[in-house]
């Protein structure tokens, strides 16, 4: 199992300085062509992360080059020879090592905030293609419903970068919505017995010394 399974390394969420409460559950969205990870906290958040594609990856290594470069020539513009190629055996050790790091494939996408803790989620197979739906369960008995902006991909009509400032907007945050609300003042704790009316019109529950009656047709 140990050549089949190894470890890439401790990657820490983004904005995990602000965000000290432990991880409850964490998923991929099921669709592998969208690099999302869900990662719900104990208090009132589901932290939304991008994984970066190797087009991504090789552009931001490629600024990197750049900004060393020129940096070096900043520094001493008369040094040639020896000094130019230490300089490019250098860059290119540095960018082997960051293509072999997931610390900076993983950035921030969004946050979904809920109203109150949030127990569970669940994602929802959405009919739009330029939305996401995902299913929050709180503890206060209610449930929220969200959409969440579908991340770009690379393509001939622009770079990812482009997209994802323009799909930010003007704030330069991307805003997931909160499209559903259900409310419904349940028991707080488990149901102890449970009863139907003999016309089939009410439902009585019991639990923890407390009665609840709903009405309506069964």
């Amino acid at each position: 199992m140990n050549r089949l399974i190894h470890s890439v390394g401790l990657l820490p969420l983004p904005n995990s300085s602000t965000n000290t409460h432990p991880i409850q559950s964490i998923n991929f969205h099921p669709n592998s062509r969208i690099p999302l990870i869900y990662v719900q906290t104990s208090d009132k958040t589901v932290q939304v992360v991008r994984v970066r594609s190797e087009e991504e990856m090789e552009a931001r290594r490629a600024r990197k080059r750049r900004r060393e470069r020129e940096k070096a020539k900043d520094k001493d513009k008369t040094n040639k020879g020896e000094d130019d190629e230490m300089l490019a055996d250098e860059i290119k050790v540095e960018d082997e090592a960051a293509a072999g790091t997931w610390l900076e494939r993983i950035t921030d996408y969004c946050i979904v905030r809920a109203k109150a803790k949030i127990r569970s989620f669940s994602l929802i197979d959405s009919e739009s293609s330029g939305t996401l739906q995902i299913s929050l369960q709180l503890n206060n008995n209610s449930l929220e419903t969200w959409t969440v902006p579908a991340p770009p991909t690379e393509s001939a009509s622009g770079s990812v970068m482009k997209k994802l400032k323009a799909l930010a907007g003007t704030n330069g945050v991307i805003e997931p919505v909160r499209k559903y609300t259900v409310e419904h003042s349940g028991h707080r704790a488990d149901v102890r017995a449970l009863c139907v009316s003999s016309d089939d019109q009410v439902v009585a529950s019991a639990s923890n010394g407390t009665f609840r009656f709903r009405g309506g047709a069964m």
